[in-house]
């Protein structure tokens, strides 16, 4: 696009110089079981995860790392099926309910797409070039979010196209995990 540049640990371009409100929350990888995915991104990272936990409502579980980009940390995870949880009553999100994306992690760990955050879930969803679906609201624990969610649970553009989240009260698990 013309007059558009990538800023640096930006998701979103800037437009004639006007700073938009997406930005790379975390890259979301998958795994068909989390203690081999954690092992795989271990070793490849060469350092163990420094969070995760279960997220109930999709009946998943996760792992996460901390990276320093140069200016507000991201953070990688490794998400799978949470085999001890509750079946959720809807579709896992990621698409990890999907035979296409399952196929693929059965090959070991696979990035699945990108999350970005914003501070206002209309404004950010009219930004994204593909609708990534309406909010759900999430927690765990202390953290309260809200994380678009397509009606099928399943990668947007194959996971070509970002998911889009807002934290409450700017709440993010990156400002908080230890660095690595």
């Amino acid at each position: 696009m013309p007059g558009t540049q990538w800023q640096k640990g930006s998701a979103a371009p800037r437009e004639n110089g006007n700073m938009t409100d997406l930005e790379l929350d975390h890259m979301a990888f998958g795994a068909l079981d989390l203690e081999q995915g954690i092992e795989r991104m271990s070793a490849l990272l060469g350092a163990p995860p420094v969070g995760g936990g279960r997220h109930a409502l999709f009946g998943t579980h996760n792992a996460l790392w901390r990276v320093e980009t140069g200016d507000e940390p991201v953070y990688l995870e490794v998400i799978a099926a949470d085999p001890d949880g509750p079946r959720p009553s809807r579709k896992r999100w990621f698409g990890l309910d999907d035979p296409q994306v399952r196929r693929r992690l059965e090959k070991g760990v696979h990035l699945l797409s990108l999350v970005v955050r914003c501070t206002d879930f209309a404004k950010g969803r009219a930004m994204l070039p593909d609708d990534p679906g309406p909010p759900v609201a999430v927690s765990r624990g202390a953290l309260r979010w809200q994380f678009s969610l397509a009606g099928d649970g399943g990668l947007i553009q194959a996971g070509a196209s970002p998911y889009l989240i807002a934290w409450a009260d700017d709440a993010r698990p990156a400002l908080y995990m230890p660095e690595q």
